[in-house]
């Protein structure tokens, strides 16, 4: 594991990354990361040593499709055989294998990485603030009975109205946030106003629902909202100041349009590709100093929250599938883990 302590970890990371990039920089990837913090989206933990990003993020379709490789496969298996020999029902089995899987799969990243990692609760309480604040302590306190202190760890909660309802407990408790599923300046607004540590707009997501509809654009929409997001945070000086993570990317341009961003969450086949790019390809997009002023909401209620979102087509469409999707796969691995525990 990596053996930089708590405090240095923390302050690496938190760190006011304004500097021009490096000019030693070889690759668009080394100049990216000079830049701005770089994150991972996967849950192969053999595939993303060799690429060191600071950060990396999972969720269920992740863990779902890493499944399928042998390596992973087996590594879950043997988690699931020790919870076999436990004491419990079988669905309080399925229940914590579960939740060890996640957190296996955490661990093993943070072996090699320096930074973070972002481990998503059951989509299924995306509605229940309750329920998430629970989960969310029961999942902290299984990574730091392993070691792993809190702050390497942030919980992704979707930007509903019960999931920042709950975020705002959770970060009162040093339970860090990564508010995930962001399609919303409001989504953005609410979650500065609990206080959440990071804030995740789904660029390729946006992209595509536009695309989709054929809707011409003039510019990117997934990168114009993760601009406009990060304005919004930076412009209005909120304090905390929560960091703006733009994922879901689809290409490189969209990367390259975002640098600057506070993190920057890249797919393992995307981060390769900007390792064959030149340095030269990269330049600041987003500075802190510089971030277009967005006017200040007043406080975003929850009901205004969910009223802003039921009439934001886009929004609407793109929370609840992710949500359907997310819930989907974990269903698909929860069956896979109760085969197990009864075979």
């Amino acid at each position: 594991m990596a053996s930089d302590s708590e405090e240095e970890v923390m302050g690496d990371l938190s760190k006011e990354v304004e500097a021009t990039q490096d000019p030693k920089a070889a690759t668009a990837l080394d100049a990216i990361k000079s830049i701005n913090i770089v994150g991972c989206d996967t849950a192969e933990y053999a595939a993303v040593a060799p690429l060191y990003p600071s950060d990396v993020s999972t969720n269920p379709s992740l863990i779902l499709q890493a499944s399928k490789q042998e390596e992973y496969s087996t590594f879950i298996k043997s988690i699931v055989d020790h919870v076999k020999a436990e004491e419990g029902t079988l669905d309080e089995k399925v229940c914590k294998a579960m939740d060890n899987i996640i957190i296996g799969f955490g661990i093993e990243m943070l072996k090699v990485l320096k930074g973070r990692v972002s481990t998503e609760l059951d989509p299924r309480l995306s509605y229940n603030a309750k329920g998430t604040q629970k989960k969310a302590r029961e999942i902290i306190a299984k990574y730091e009975a392993r070691g792993i202190p809190r702050s390497r760890v942030l919980i992704k909660i979707a930007a509903t109205p019960e999931g920042l309802r709950a975020a705002k407990q959770l970060e009162r408790e040093g339970i860090r946030c990564n508010m995930t599923l962001v399609f919303s300046i409001y989504q953005v607004a609410k979650s500065c106003e609990v206080k959440s540590t990071v804030i995740s707009p789904f660029v390729g997501r946006i992209s595509d629902w536009h695309t989709s509809r054929g809707k011409d654009c003039k510019e990117d929409p997934g990168v114009a909202f993760a601009r406009d997001a990060y304005n919004y945070v930076h412009g209005n000086n909120c304090h905390p100041t929560p960091q703006v993570q733009a994922s879901s990317f689809r290409t490189t341009k969209q990367v390259l349009d975002l640098v600057g961003c506070d993190v920057i969450t890249i797919s393992p086949t995307l981060l390769r590709e900007l390792l064959k790019m030149p340095a030269v390809e990269v330049q600041r997009k987003l500075h802190h100093g510089a971030a277009a002023p967005c006017p200040k909401m007043e406080k975003v209620g929850s009901k205004q929250l969910r009223w802003h979102l039921v009439n934001d087509e886009m929004a609407n469409d793109l929370l609840s599938d992710g949500i359907r999707r997310f819930t989907k796969d974990t269903i698909v691995l929860e069956d896979q883990v109760r085969q197990m525990l009864q075979t």
